[in-house]
């Protein structure tokens, strides 16, 4: 950890750029290390440290600041930034100051290496026809994300704690405003997404490991929220485009708004626009 630490001090990195993917968007991702993901299917466990160091191993995408580029390794950097200032761990801060609050009462961040606490929703991997477990196997499933995506939770409490966010109450607004400023050439702020929808706009996240895809997000006031969990990946055709579609149809209806048909374009974008939200990105 302190090599980590000490790699992100020398570089000068902002710690703002971290997060939107900007100054630091170079950074391989570790997830798409293809020894990485065996040794995770093996059963091993890896400290964060060892993840930045497994994206480290690879050249970097582009030079740094020169394009946006999305990384699982950024959150990992960004988890050990907060370790170092706060002296405390990851997991401690994120119950201290989100889970507890909040009475997210489904809601953990597993980091001892050991299977998730029951009950859970298994998740499933739909590859050469058939349907795979991808919980009980796995003795560290998903620590080995950390603070890119080790959170399990529910539906009601993604939902709580986005309106919380966005309704202002877990950040100064000027900190929210932050967060909602996007990184340029992407719709990505400082780890928070704006999907421009036919009907509006929804601010949110998406996230997916094997066997598990979630999108939770809510309005810009944070009054209404929606959230749609899967366990199953990759979604099979067309069970994929009927859940965009319902997906769409339910953000729209928490927006108080009626979704454009995918063969209008809604207003201010283009039918490509509308077309790639209904049936790409979500």
């Amino acid at each position: 950890m302190a090599a980590t630490t000490r790699s992100v001090e020398a570089e000068a990195l902002p710690f703002l750029s971290i997060t939107n993917f900007t100054r630091v968007g170079s950074r391989r991702n570790f997830t798409d290390d293809e020894d990485f993901l065996l040794a995770v299917l093996e059963g091993r466990f890896f400290t964060p440290a060892r993840l930045v160091e497994v994206a480290n191993s690879h050249p970097p995408v582009s030079p740094p600041g020169v394009r946006y580029f999305y990384a699982n390794t950024n959150y990992v950097v960004a988890g050990l930034v907060v370790e170092a200032v706060t002296g405390t761990s990851l997991e401690l801060q994120v119950q201290k100051r989100l889970i507890e609050p909040l009475r997210l009462r489904a809601t953990t961040f597993p980091t001892l290496g050991g299977p998730m606490a029951t009950p859970y929703a298994h998740g499933y991997v739909f590859a050469e026809g058939q349907l795979f477990d991808a919980t009980t196997p796995y003795p560290h499933w998903p620590s080995w994300l950390w603070a890119a995506g080790n959170m399990v939770s529910n539906a009601s409490d993604l939902a709580t704690f986005y309106q919380a966010l966005l309704g202002g109450q877990l950040l100064p607004a000027d900190l929210l405003t932050a967060m909602k400023t996007l990184a340029p050439g992407s719709n990505y702020g400082l780890g928070l997404a704006a999907e421009a929808l036919p009907c509006g706009t929804v601010w949110g996240h998406i996230g997916g490991i094997p066997g598990y895809r979630s999108v939770a997000g809510a309005s810009e006031d944070g009054t209404r929220a929606v959230v749609m969990l899967v366990n199953i990946t990759p979604v099979p055709e067309p069970a994929d485009e009927a859940l965009t579609t319902a997906l769409v149809a339910a953000a729209c209806a928490a927006l108080g708004r009626e979704p454009v048909p995918a063969s209008q374009p809604a207003p201010g974008t283009s039918g490509e626009t509308t077309e790639r939200v209904l049936v790409g990105r979500w």
